[in-house]
Parts: structure tokens; sequence; C-alpha cells
């Protein structure tokens, strides 16, 4: 009997561990040389370090890497928000007078704001996804500029 509860709880701890791994509540650590370690946030990393090694402790293991070989750290969890998929590809060109915008779908809205949120310039892309605005009677400060799915903080 205690043997079919032993194998009962090894099988319910192995489903524990793949769904833990899934569900994304991980720290990742890229190296340059391409290769990304994941460790489970439930193992409770900590990192330190010592000279030039980062050292990250779990409840598991210990493992040094040389921050020279380090390419990125980051966390993945499971927040139930999806990333934002960009299907377009804008590009803004601003100068002192003017803003323009390539890429956009034609017809789309370029806004721009001021940082309290009122709207000082609607301008509508052409069928070919270019437009041009005039930004000379705007005082000098900072603005939002908005069209489609992006936005930028610019300063006249």
């Amino acid at each position: 009997m205690k043997r079919i509860l032993l194998f009962f709880v090894a099988i319910f701890s192995m489903f524990q561990f793949a769904s833990a791994a899934e569900a994304g509540d991980n720290l990742i650590i890229s190296t340059k040389d391409g290769q990304q370690v994941t460790y489970l946030l439930s193992t409770r990393p900590v990192v330190t370090f010592e000279g030039t090694d980062l050292v990250l402790k779990t409840t598991e293991v210990t493992v040094k890497y040389p921050l020279a070989d380090i390419e990125d750290m980051t966390f993945d969890l499971a927040s139930g928000i999806q990333p934002i998929k960009m299907d377009q590809n804008i590009s803004f060109t601003i100068d002192a007078n003017h803003i323009a915008a390539n890429g956009l779908k034609g017809g789309e809205v370029l806004q721009v704001f001021t940082l309290d949120g009122k709207v000082l310039v609607n301008a509508t892309a052409s069928e070919d996804g270019q437009l041009s605005v005039s930004t000379e009677a705007l005082p000098h400060g900072v603005y939002v500029v908005k069209a489609g799915k992006k936005s930028y903080k610019i300063m006249k």
C-alpha cells in the first residue's frame, strides 16, 4: 500500500513540475553563444555576484556564470497577458517643423497629443500609407505621437 501511495506522489510531483514549467514562471539566462538556461522560480533562485561571476543559487543547484558570457537575464511570468503582435512596420521621421510617417495603413490616423492628453493634430494617411504633418504651429515642448499601435514621445 505504501508503494502505491509513493508511486502516486511521484507521479503527482512530475505533473506539478511540468505544469510549473509550462506556466512560465521562470528565470531565463541567455548566454552570448546562444544558449538559454531556464530556472523555475519555485526553486527560489538567488542571484549574487562574486568578482566577475554571476552566482545563481536555487534550492537544487548552485551555478557560476562569467559575466562576460551573459547576454541577457529575463523573467517569464505566466500573467495571462498575450504580447501585442505588430503587423505593421511604421517608421517616423521627425524634424523641427514636420512629422512624416511611412508604413501606415491607408486611411489610418496619426495623432499628436500634449502630455496631459489633449489632441493637437489629427492627420489621415494616404492610400499608400504615408503622411506628413506640419508642427510649425506647435510651441516648444514634449508631445506624444500615436499612429497605429505605436506611440513615441517627441520634443520640439
